[in-house]
């Protein structure tokens, strides 16, 4: 045998000094790092038959979607305009649902059209029942403005404007308002200067009306022809319960037409003719056809030229009515010429529950006469006699009264 078969060729060396290396290694006290079995449990990084590895649909990454831009519409400029900036603050900003009050939004646009300036006072109290705003200014236009809102406003029931100089103009356009609105119960337009226009568009709009109970229109320089709108209307309106007409110019023509219209309507319970120049033939003609209304509760004549005469007229409508519960004729020039009336008056009634003979011309024995009549009286709880002199034997007439009549309440 030769020598060169005994002798290991270089192949061989080399392939077992490579087993001899990974035997080695496989015999080493070091761990396997959590890298190397992630790699060998990962099937994604067995290869292929071409030595590619395996596609991994169940471990792959989610695409990453990215939302298209969108344009931010640029803030609106606030306005310059007064009223164009109370619109704008009540309008909701970039993401409010409704607006925030869209009755003031409404009477501020108003305002705007009608060239008025806003108050601020009505802006936070259009969605309130009751809104009293006195003296505060509100003049024609501001009135157009706010009976523009009132015809559709579902809130508001008792409104008080006394002394806000809304004139003829704001007298129309709440004329005009009166036909549309549906809530209103009670309307104060006490001192407005109405004027003739005014009134007679108030009047004219009652008569389509059907909500409203209580109207005042003390002190507008109302007249005669204004009150036979009232009376016209009157004859028509079944929802009016109270009318306030005193301190305006309504004559004897006026008080008769009221009169009248009062003898046909059945749901009327207050009139209030205060401080009128209704002289002695008008306020009989009012009586003489008032008497026969079946729902009158209070009547106010006071400040009027009642008269001796007129005494007569009183004492039938007192024996006749069988409702009326209060009755002013204070400062009516009553004398003791008008005594027997006002006596039989006062003992024929037993529905009165209040009289105020006031500030008349009676004398101390006239007084005095008038107070013993009050004895036979059981219906009376309040009767005022202020202004009246008395002496002091009348006086005592007056605590024997009172003694005797101890839920009777005498104011002197």
């Amino acid at each position: 045998m030769r020598a060169a078969d005994h002798a290991p060729n270089r192949s061989t060396l080399l392939s077992d000094s490579a087993s001899a290396a990974a035997t080695g290694a496989m015999t080493s006290h070091d761990p396997p790092s959590p890298t190397t079995l992630a790699a060998a449990d990962d099937p994604t990084r067995h290869p292929t038959s071409n030595g590619e590895p395996l596609p991994d649909h169940d471990h792959a990454p989610a695409p990453i979607i990215v939302p298209p831009a969108i344009d931010e519409p640029e803030p609106e400029p606030e306005p310059d305009d007064l009223v164009d900036q109370l619109i704008y603050h009540l309008r909701p900003r970039q993401g409010a649902a409704a607006p925030r009050d869209p009755q003031a939004e409404a009477y501020l646009a108003a305002c705007k059209v009608y060239g008025s300036i806003p108050v601020s006072a009505l802006t936070k109290s259009l969605n309130l029942a009751t809104v009293k705003l006195l003296n505060h200014g509100l003049g024609a236009n501001g009135a157009v403005a706010l009976a523009h809102v009132l015809k559709s406003n579902r809130t508001i029931t008792h409104l008080d404007l006394t002394g806000n100089a809304i004139s003829t103009a704001g007298g129309v356009a709440f004329g005009e308002m009166l036909t549309c609105n549906i809530t209103l119960l009670e309307l104060v337009l006490e001192n407005n200067l109405l004027g003739r226009t005014g009134g007679k568009a108030i009047a004219d709009a009652i008569a389509d009306n059907v909500t409203l109970k209580s109207l005042s229109v003390r002190r507008n320089q109302l007249g005669d022809d204004e009150a036979a709108h009232f009376a016209k209307a009157l004859r028509t309106n079944r929802t009016i319960q109270a009318l306030d007409l005193g301190y305006n110019q309504i004559g004897d023509i006026g008080a008769c037409e009221l009169g009248a219209s009062l003898a046909t309507n059945d749901v009327m319970k207050d009139i209030d003719l205060e401080w009128n120049q209704i002289r002695s033939k008008g306020l009989t003609a009012f009586l003489n056809a008032a008497k026969d209304s079946p729902s009158l509760t209070r009547i106010v004549l006071s400040s009027n030229g009642l008269g001796d005469t007129g005494g007569a007229a009183m004492a039938q409508f007192l024996a006749k009515n069988n409702s009326l519960a209060t009755l002013a004729i204070a400062h009516c020039r009553l004398t003791d010429a008008a005594l027997p009336m006002l006596c039989k008056a006062v003992d024929s009634t037993y529905t009165l529950r209040d009289l105020d003979v006031s500030h008349n011309h009676l004398s101390d024995q006239g007084v005095a006469q008038f107070l013993k009549s009050l004895v036979a009286n059981n219906s009376l709880r309040r009767v005022n006699i202020a202004g009246m002199k008395m002496t002091n034997l009348t006086r005592a007439v007056l605590k024997d009264v009172r003694d005797e009549k101890q839920g009777l309440v005498i104011i002197e």
